[in-house]
């Protein structure tokens, strides 16, 4: 069973890695997949839930040890990239939890940097109009998308009144 703290290392030393890729190569997947826990970019036991919290923890900590890294863009687009990507609500609940919990931080001040959710929220926007039948993006996003969404955007309004 691995604790937060070995989770939290796992995650750093792949930002790391997300970060050169992203750097080299503006390919954002790297973090994107390290957002949702996609295959050996699993954080935690892989019994248990991806733990998203030390992935976002790591991204912080690592834009507060390299500062010259464009890790906040990266760390946006891929969270954009994963609207795209999404597959079925277990993935729109990531992200959304993801988001909650970025936005929580950034209320208590423990950010290293503020993300700019605009860009992010207009995307999960065009995620919820997708020109498919009600019931396929129900099955793919699930019951509550639209309410959740609602709630998240009004949470953001609330913390960053420039989305008002």
């Amino acid at each position: 069973m691995s604790s937060y703290k070995e989770d939290l290392i796992l995650a750093y030393k792949f930002v790391n890695c997300a970060a050169r890729a992203y750097d080299e190569e503006k390919h954002p997947y790297g973090y994107a997949c390290l957002l949702i826990g996609v295959g050996h970019f699993h954080i935690g036991d892989f019994d248990k839930k991806h733990n998203y919290r030390a992935v976002v923890d790591a991204i912080h900590l690592y834009k507060k040890n390299n500062p010259t890294r464009s890790v906040e863009e990266a760390y946006r687009i891929a969270l954009s990239e994963i609207t795209i990507m999404v597959a079925g609500p277990k993935a729109v609940n990531n992200l959304f939890n993801i988001l909650e919990y970025e936005l929580s931080k950034e209320k208590d001040g423990k950010n290293s940097f503020v993300l700019d959710f605009a860009p992010v929220l207009k995307d999960m926007e065009k995620l919820g109009q997708r020109g498919i039948s009600r019931r396929k993006r129900t099955r793919i996003l699930g019951e509550d998308y639209a309410l959740k969404l609602e709630t998240l955007k009004k949470s953001v309004a609330a913390a960053h009144p420039k989305y008002l």
